[in-house]
């Protein structure tokens, strides 16, 4: 386990995200199998709120991880995350947010897509519930990128008044879109990258891509920003 962490901790620093396959972790397996079952036969209702333009999303509650008996695997997959944070040198301070379950299909088009940086830094542990490939959505990453966007505007820019953000997290350059690469990964593939890092969910052309996702974030208080950018 600590020279799967320190694999981790050094490809964080280096990449901006961390890539853990199936064999190198069977912890995860008993939690994959409950999300393919819960997710083998959904319906994608275009009248639902839980839907973003051709995309399933369902969205779990902190609150609800301990008292809702229906998402005992998102608890489970929530542990093991923390588990792998508490021995992370550089990963103090992280507590959930909130859990995502995402649905893909060739008819999904939505922002996520488009190559981009998140507003508020986050570390974020996302999880292949079904075999994915470039062709059925493979989520990109361009590695190393998360120190342009830190040099560029530094770490705690969601404190900082700006205009037009959503222009200006998409305004990547050529050499960074570039270097963009698709994750492919069996069921269990689990995913760990900073949203500093230039990223962006794959496009499906055959099939459909389920993932589940994870975002931790840090509580800031009397923080000088770094730049005046936005």
């Amino acid at each position: 386990m600590n020279s799967l962490i320190e694999k981790i901790d050094l490809e964080l620093s280096l990449y901006g995200f961390s890539v853990l396959h199936p064999k190198e972790s069977d912890e995860r397996q008993p939690y994959i199998e409950k999300f393919q079952k819960e997710m083998k036969n959904i319906m994608i209702d275009y009248s639902s709120e839980n839907k973003y333009n051709g995309g399933d999303l369902f969205i779990v509650k902190k609150e609800n991880l301990t008292i809702d008996k229906n998402i005992e695997q998102y608890l489970e997959f929530h542990k093991s995350n923390i588990e792998i944070l508490k021995r992370m040198k550089n990963t103090k301070g992280y507590h959930l947010y909130t859990i995502f379950r995402t649905l893909d299909t060739k008819d999904s088009n939505h922002i996520a897509q488009v190559p981009h940086f998140d507003k508020q830094p986050t570390l974020k542990f996302m999880l292949y519930v079904n075999d994915i490939n470039k062709n059925n959505g493979a989520f990109c990453l361009s590695p190393g990128s998360h120190k342009w966007v830190e040099n560029l505007y530094g770490k705690y820019r969601y404190f900082q008044k700006f205009n037009n953000y959503e222009h200006i997290s998409r305004s990547i350059p050529d050499s960074i879109i570039k270097r963009l690469e698709p994750v492919e990964g069996k069921a269990g593939t689990l995913i760990i990258f900073y949203t500093n890092c230039i990223h962006h969910q794959g496009i499906v052309s055959e099939g459909d891509c389920k993932i589940v996702r994870s975002h931790y974030r840090k509580k800031f208080f009397n923080l000088k920003f770094k730049s005046n950018r936005f």
